[in-house]
């Protein structure tokens, strides 16, 4: 296999443009091995890690919204507790923010179509609706084939 060194220039950019206008394919395919390109094993793991993430996230921040409306707006307005939404508010507002983040990265990453990102996004705004995301994108895993799920 011809590497960079075989070709004795003192200009970087054109030695690679000597080097590789000399190659074949197969010669290129095992240069990128040789030189740690991912392969399609390690492109489906960072997938199936990225798709996991979300749906875990999506189940925390669903169960944030419902301890949030369902127990501390109930301490707020009948206990005359205001603590309590506002610490489980906070922690809400915090994981719906890393939630909205990570389903941007993953988004923008291409591990989830458009619209998939947009429905999670709307079912992150309902109580109970993370359930629905979590098995939504457990069974996109699952229909990837990446996933043990």
């Amino acid at each position: 296999m011809r590497t960079l060194q075989d070709y004795r220039v003192t200009d970087a950019n054109q030695g690679i443009r000597q080097f590789t206008q000399r190659l074949s394919m197969q010669e290129i395919n095992d240069l990128a091995a040789y030189y740690g390109r991912p392969g399609k094993n390690e492109i489906t793991m960072k997938n199936s890690t990225a798709l996991r993430s979300l749906s875990i996230l999506a189940l925390v921040e669903g169960a944030s919204l419902v301890a949030l409306i369902g127990i501390a707006m109930p301490l707020k307005y009948f206990a005359d507790l205001p603590e309590a939404v506002r610490v489980v508010g906070m922690a809400h507002g915090i994981l719906f923010l890393w939630a909205s983040t990570t389903l941007a990265l993953v988004v923008s990453r291409g591990h989830l179509s458009l619209l998939k990102g947009a429905s999670v996004f709307a079912a992150s705004l309902i109580p109970l609706a993370g359930l629905w995301s979590h098995r939504m994108l457990v069974r996109t895993m699952r229909n990837q084939g990446n996933s043990k799920w």
